[in-house]
């Protein structure tokens, strides 16, 4: 099952029913259900792309045995009767980019007030980093509103397999941290720029930067104090220092900025207010323009309006573009060419090392489809060598798969189940690469866990009946 359409009444299985429909991101739909077992009201997030369900909010999952009176608790992933589902408390409430949408401002937007719910923001932030899991997209539409803050929605921007389709408009371009854009890599440190961008925006009503290009280019901005003179000075070093472009040079942990922020608060005794509050984009940069057409899978007008851009000059990151939209078409010669005339010390250092990871991913994928298995490897082996993400080791299995090292595969595969066990994606190669081995019942084993988690897979299922009618 590929796909899952939730409606209202229906049913997932015997463990749920769909009452009413909560949200719609790039990941998934979140909807209010009822757990059919106990009654109890849960929200569920259900991916749009069921078989990117495994990529099971890795750094989320770590949170499950947790609670924490400012996270939206997850309280079980998996799948039923094939369908991926992510079960979490449900909270009645609606998120401070709603609450900005509709009243244009905070209520009320005293700095006390704004200080309680960025206070709150923190108290989570901190609970998540002593678990040592990065949020990784702290922005208000995560940001709950209700009787007291809960944040939600760590991780998921983690799960976008495409490096380039990014959250666009009121959200991540206006909070995340400048060594991150075009990447899938979260850090502890990120979320310490996202802390102080969210602060400078509750301060001042108006986001560090609009745009994406914007934060590549070191763009400069206004001081917090000079679009609101009723920031303390000191509240206002606090947001520099958490702002520092060198992830080296912010605040170390969550910890250290709430205690200078405590005692710049304590040391003023002015109270502010913020004027209004606003999401509109006043300059549409060519990343988030391609991102809609990338949504879209608008692939060749993509490519039209990535050339377009070249009048500017032509850097690193549209080349990276531009390669990423000619392999989307299948046109894999001229992405391999674009790729091999990038310039990786044209790239700030501070993001060198995210960006060639992504080049070298992007190299290594055009390679397999032209395939020249063994290059691939050589860049999927090095990846996985650098890099703990399972998603490098999971390629680098598959192409041994497909140039002819069946027994190397399986070992990797092997070692993908062992360190995340459970998801459909390897579990179901590894069936195949057992039958394709001539090692039945292994592979029976395999098919049969497969089974039970997408029961309605017919591929599947011919095979358990072939199993049973001739090693029986």
């Amino acid at each position: 099952m590929s796909r899952f359409k939730p409606e209202k009444d229906k049913k997932i299985g015997d463990k749920y029913i769909l009452k009413e429909f909560l949200g719609d991101g790039s990941y998934g739909y979140v909807w209010k259900a009822m757990r059919l077992e106990d009654g109890e009201v849960v929200a569920l997030k259900i991916p749009k792309k069921q078989e990117s369900g495994d990529k099971v909010l890795k750094e989320g999952s770590k949170l499950q045995g947790h609670t924490h009176p400012h996270i939206i608790d997850i309280k079980w992933m998996g799948r039923v009767n094939g369908v991926f589902v992510i079960e979490m408390e449900y909270f009645e409430s609606h998120t401070l980019a709603e609450e900005i949408r509709e009243y244009g401002t905070i209520k009320p937007r005293l700095f006390s007030n704004l200080y309680d719910i960025f206070f709150q923001v923190l108290d989570a932030v901190e609970f998540m980093h002593s678990l040592k899991v990065c949020h990784g997209d702290i922005k208000p539409a995560n940001i709950l509103l209700s009787e007291k803050v809960k944040i939600t929605d760590f991780g998921t921007s983690r799960l976008i397999e495409d490096l380039f389709i990014e959250t666009i408009g009121e959200g991540t371009c206006g909070f995340i941290a400048p060594e991150v854009v075009s990447s899938q890599k979260r850090y502890l440190s990120s979320d310490i720029y996202s802390l102080g961008a969210l602060l400078y925006f509750l301060l001042t009503g108006k986001k560090v930067y609009e745009g994406l290009v914007q934060v590549i280019n070191d763009t400069p901005y206004k001081k917090p104090c000079e679009i609101n003179s009723n920031i303390p000075k000191k509240v206002e070093e606090v947001i520099l220092k958490a702002l520092t472009r060198d992830p080296d040079e912010r605040y170390s942990t969550v910890e250290k900025l709430r205690r200078d922020l405590e005692v710049a608060i304590s040391s003023e005794d002015k109270e502010g207010t913020v004027e209004s509050y606003s999401f509109e984009i006043s300059e549409h940069s060519w990343l988030e323009e391609v991102g809609k057409l990338y949504k879209e899978e608008k692939w060749q007008e993509a490519e039209r309006f990535l050339l377009q851009q070249k009048v500017n000059g032509v850097g690193p990151d549209l080349k990276l573009h531009l390669a990423y939209v000619q392999y989307k078409q299948e046109n894999f010669y001229n992405s391999l060419d674009i790729l091999e005339d990038i310039e990786i010390n044209r790239i700030e250092g501070i993001r060198q090392d995210n960006f060639e990871e992504e080049l070298y991913f992007l190299k290594a994928k055009v390679y397999v489809a032209l395939r020249e298995y063994e290059k691939a490897l050589q860049l999927y082996e090095n990846l996985s060598m650098l890099n703990s993400d399972l998603k490098y080791k999971y390629r680098w299995a598959i192409t041994n798969g497909l140039n002819g090292n069946l027994d190397r595969a399986i070992k990797l595969l092997e070692e993908v189940n062992q360190e995340e066990p459970g998801q459909l994606i390897v579990l179901k190669k590894l069936a195949y690469a057992y039958h394709q081995k001539k090692d039945y019942n292994k592979a029976r084993g395999y098919f049969k866990y497969v089974s039970k988690l997408v029961p309605d897979d017919r591929g599947v299922q011919e095979k358990l009946e072939m199993y049973d009618k001739f090693l029986n």
